[in-house]
């Protein structure tokens, strides 16, 4: 008889699966198919290798053999809680309490740090369902992002579907914009005032939340198009619910701080928090995806790869023996587990991490890490300086299995 854990991690794999086989035409978090329109510029996969079999056999062996749950369960109600206690104590502080001008910064900062963890520790898993074995709890937990300025109807189509799906595939995934990344293509050069990217875009990361709250959600929901892509438009209640969620965020955010300071000072201290919020929020996922090792597709290359081979060589993973860390950005440090396999809690990431370098490895697949938090930072660095310097274009090689055969499906 098989576990309760390894039913949900068999469904889970069997889902990646037809995510790599049908570009994720369905999301793995939503309760309707949320097709992809435009079918234009949507790459195609080459067939499943045995390579992505033995991956899944061998995360599902763990589960398995352990009978152990994947999704989160009473760790991340207790994180649920962890995290909405520090972002009520310190908002409570900032608001109500604190004189000190520099101790407001501070908690300012703190508060923007807070809402950060909360969405990558608990939201983000939600909206993979891997919070949960309960779709009705996902949906719930995930609708908390909304109350705190993002929206998860749009954060399903923008993060789950294409991004998880075209990872580095430049102009489909909506999370690498050529024209904010200039120098990842010739079409989007490095010319003027983009030479100098490499630092002015560590200021623009802390607009990220700013944007998301006020001008992209707003943009998708009237356009009904996200980046390059047409999407399905929120329907009855999922309206209603973000933008109420959106009115909810900006009341408890600027409403109730008016009522006991001066418009000048909510404001200042809105916008603090909101770059703190931004700030991390960037950084932590730049720093999986937007570095030397991290490679990208041009939309008119061929990707024949095979999805899971696509997904290791375009992520990386940084610090991941930092507990800290891992604990507070919600295993986001272990991005190649999360490509791969987005419906298993974060928390068994460090579990599964070194089964999978080992399969990597066996098979030859380059499985890339930053070992600490400087030398990824810096990786990042080097790479808006260059970008176009670490873009790699598929070609055809065989791929080496553990018995030193050929597995000609594979394409690198």
């Amino acid at each position: 008889m098989k576990s309760n854990g390894a039913h949900s991690i068999q469904r889970s794999m069997g889902n990646a699966g037809r995510e790599n086989r049908r570009g994720l035409d369905k999301s793995d978090t939503s309760d309707r198919s949320l097709e992809i329109a435009s079918k234009s510029t949507k790459p195609r996969f080459g067939p499943r290798s045995s390579f992505h079999n033995q991956i899944k056999a061998d995360v599902f062996t763990y589960f398995r053999d352990r009978k152990i749950d994947s999704k989160g369960g009473k760790v991340l109600y207790f994180k649920t809680c962890a995290f909405l206690s520090c972002v009520g104590l310190v908002y409570w502080l900032l608001v109500f309490s604190v004189q000190s001008e520099l101790l407001a910064v501070l908690l300012a900062i703190a508060l923007g740090v807070s809402i950060a963890g909360f969405n990558f520790n608990v939201t983000h898993d939600a909206m993979h369902e891997a919070y949960s074995k309960s779709h009705r709890l996902n949906q719930i937990v995930s609708g908390l992002a909304d109350l705190m300025g993002f929206s998860s109807y749009m954060w399903r189509w923008k993060h789950n579907t294409f991004h998880h799906c075209y990872t580095n595939i430049i102009r489909v995934d909506t999370d690498v914009n050529p024209k904010v990344f200039r120098g990842l293509s010739a079409a989007s050069p490095k010319t003027g005032i983009y030479r100098l990217q490499h630092c002015y875009l560590w200021m623009a990361y802390c607009l990220l939340s700013l944007k998301h709250h006020w001008i992209d959600d707003f943009k998708h929901l009237a356009t009904g198009c996200i980046g390059e892509h047409t999407i399905t438009g929120p329907r009855g209640l999922e309206t209603v619910w973000l933008l109420a969620g959106k009115a909810m965020c900006s009341y408890w955010m600027i409403g109730i701080p008016l009522t006991r300071h001066r418009w000048s000072v909510v404001g200042l201290f809105y916008l603090i928090t909101e770059f703190s919020l931004g700030l991390t929020l960037s950084v932590v996922f730049q720093l999986a995806h937007c570095v030397e090792q991290a490679e990208f597709v041009e939309i008119g290359d061929r990707a024949e790869s095979d999805w899971a081979v696509h997904q290791i060589e375009s992520t990386t993973d940084f610090c991941r023996g930092n507990r800290i860390l891992t604990w507070c950005v919600g295993g986001l440090n272990y991005q190649i587990e999360h490509h791969l396999f987005p419906q298993i809690s974060h928390i068994h990431y460090p579990a599964i991490a070194p089964i999978i370098e080992n399969c990597c490895a066996r098979w030859g697949v380059r499985y890339s890490l930053n070992r600490s938090l400087r030398t990824a930072l810096a990786s990042h660095g080097r790479f808006l300086r260059a970008p176009l310097r670490h873009q790699k274009h598929k070609c055809v090689s065989g791929l080496r299995n553990s018995n030193g055969g050929q597995s000609k499906n594979v394409v690198r």
